[in-house]
């Protein structure tokens, strides 16, 4: 499946849809926060490094190395696709105008799907309870049952 495109900004792609997964590219991060690639390559390297080695897990940050050859001096040139959770830990860590917009707006997203579960009655805390309740009660049964719970 080739990938698709999702999120257009004046700056041109942002977001692509792969085959198994959302993400984003280094150079795409570079051209909207209007940052050199190389200063993108650099942060990316140095949150590889501070990321424990059981990376890649479900739901965390990964950021994949890649190399795209030049069309005209054939040389290779590296960039890196960025998951969903890996744009959000890299984008958290610029300044300056447009990172700050970026945060503005995740915050405002965030406290609209916070009033949403308020309307529908259900608060996050109470959700995230709700949810440990049921592992608890899930594992309780498990060792009832003498299975380990997974």
């Amino acid at each position: 499946m080739q990938n698709q495109l999702i999120m257009q900004t004046d700056q041109g792609q942002l977001v692509l849809s792969g085959t198994a997964s959302t993400f984003t590219t280094s150079h795409a991060v570079a051209d909207y926060f209007g940052k050199r690639h190389d200063h993108i390559l650099r942060d990316v390297d140095r949150l590889v490094k501070a990321l424990p080695n059981s990376f890649p897990a479900e739901g965390v940050p990964t950021f994949e190395v890649n190399a795209q050859v030049h069309p005209q001096n054939g040389q290779s040139y590296r960039f890196y696709n960025i998951s969903r959770s890996g744009f959000m830990l890299l984008a958290m860590g610029f300044t300056g105008v447009k990172a700050a917009r970026f945060k503005v707006a995740l915050i405002a997203a965030f406290n609209e799907m916070q009033e949403t579960l308020e309307r529908a009655g259900t608060t996050l805390p109470s959700a995230v309870a709700a949810a440990r309740d049921w592992a608890d009660r899930y594992e309780r049964a498990q060792l009832t049952l003498g299975d380990t719970p997974r």
